[in-house]
C-alpha cells in the first residue's frame, strides 16, 4: 500500500504507473505463494497458513505471454508454480506430462534450462531431471553439460558438519598465496563471490557489519572470488571502491577450482563455516543478512 501511494503520488506517464502497479501487485502474490518456505528459511520454523491465504493466487492468469516477458515477479511466480508441478510428479513419466502441459514456449525453455540446476540442487532425484532433459531436447551440448552435472553428483562423497574441509590455496588481493591450513586456530566464515553477482555484492554491507561485531572475536572473514582470470584487474578495483575487508582471494579456476567442486559450488553467493581445527560447522552456512548468522556465530564465539 505504501508503494501504491507513492506511485499516486508522482506525475509519471500511465504507461509506467500500470506497469508499476502490476509489478508490486505480482510481488504482493509472489510473497504469498513463497510464504511458507520463506518462514522456515529464516526462522526455521514450520508454518501451515490457511486455504484462504493462498486464495489471491487463483486470479493468476500463467497464459499472459506479455506479463511473462516483462514482468520479473509475474516470472517468478509461474516459474514456480510449474516447477513445483513437476517436482510433484512420481517419476520422469509423470514429469513429462506435466511439462506437455505448459501453456507458452518461453516458459517451456526457461524451465528446461533450469533442469540443470535441480540435477544437482535436488540430489534425490537428479537422475529424473537428467532422464527429463534428455527427453525433452536433442542439442547435444546441453546433454553433454547434464551429464557431466550428474556424473559430478553421483561421484560426490557429500559434505558435512563434522567433516574434514577439502583446502585451498589461492592467490590474495596483495599478491600471497593464502592455504586454508594458514587460517587454522581461527572459526572461517567464507564468501564465495563475483564481481558480477549482483546477489553477492547486496551482501557486501552486511558482511562488512559482522566483520566490525566480531572483530576482536576468533574469526577470521575469507571472501573468494569465482571470477574469470580476464577480469582479474576488475576484482582488484571493486575490494578498493567498495573497500573489502577481510581476506580477499582469487579462486585458480573459478568454478572449476578443486575446492569449488569439492563444495559443489554451482550457484553463489554461497557462505561456508568451518571451525578452527579445520573442520566443516556449515557447508551452507547462512548470508550474512541473516539474523540467524549473528545468533549461529554469538554462540560459537562467546
Amino acid at each position: 500500500m505504501t508503494h501504491l501511494a507513492l506511485l499516486s503520488k508522482y506525475n509519471v506517464e500511465p504507461f509506467f504507473t500500470s506497469a508499476e502497479t502490476k509489478s508490486l501487485e505480482y510481488e504482493r502474490l509472489l510473497s504469498i505463494q513463497n510464504f511458507k518456505t520463506s518462514y522456515k528459511f529464516y526462522l526455521g520454523d514450520d508454518i501451515s497458513p490457511s486455504d484462504d491465504f493462498y486464495k489471491p493466487l487463483e486470479v493468476i492468469d500463467e497464459t499472459e505471454v506479455s506479463d511473462y516477458k516483462e514482468q520479473p515477479y509475474f516470472r517468478y511466480l509461474v516459474n514456480s508454480a510449474w516447477n513445483k508441478r513437476i517436482e510433484a510428479a512420481s517419476d520422469v513419466d509423470g514429469m513429462l506430462k506435466v511439462f506437455r502441459k505448459i501453456p507458452s514456449q518461453d516458459l517451456a525453455i526457461t524451465l528446461l534450462n533450469g533442469f540443470y540446476s535441480k540435477i544437482s540442487s535436488n540430489k534425490e532425484r537428479s537422475k529424473d531431471y537428467l532422464d527429463l532433459i534428455k527427453r525433452l531436447t536433442t542439442h547435444q551440448p546441453f546433454i553433454d553439460a547434464a551429464e557431466k552435472q550428474y556424473q559430478e553428483v553421483i561421484n560426490s562423497k557429500g559434505l558435512n558438519e563434522g567433516d574434514d574441509s577439502p583446502t585451498f590455496s589461492y592467490e590474495s588481493v596483495d599478491g600471497k598465496t593464502i592455504s586454508l591450513s594458514d587460517l587454522k586456530g581461527k572459526y572461517i566464515y567464507i564468501d564465495v563471490w563475483a564481481t558480477w553477482c549482483g546477489p553477492c555484492i547486496k551482501q557486501v554491507p552486511y558482511l562488512k557489519q559482522l566483520e566490525e561485531r566480531y572483530h576482536h572475536k576468533n574469526i577470521v572473514f575469507v571472501s573468494i572470488s569465482v571470477d574469470k582470470e580476464n577480469v582479474k584487474e576488475k576484482w582488484k578495483q571493486m575490494i578498493i571502491d567498495k573497500e573489502l575487508g577481510g581476506v580477499q582471494l582469487f579462486a585458480d579456476k573459478s568454478f572449476d577450482s578443486d575446492f569449488m567442486n569439492a563444495y559443489a559450488v554451482n550457484s553463489i553467493p554461497r557462505f561456508i563455516l568451518i571451525n578452527p581445527e579445520g573442520k566443516i560447522v556449515n557447508p551452507e552456512a547462512p548470508r550474512p543478512s541473516f539474523d540467524k548468522t549473528r545468533v549461529l556465530l554469538d554462540e560459537l564465539l562467546d
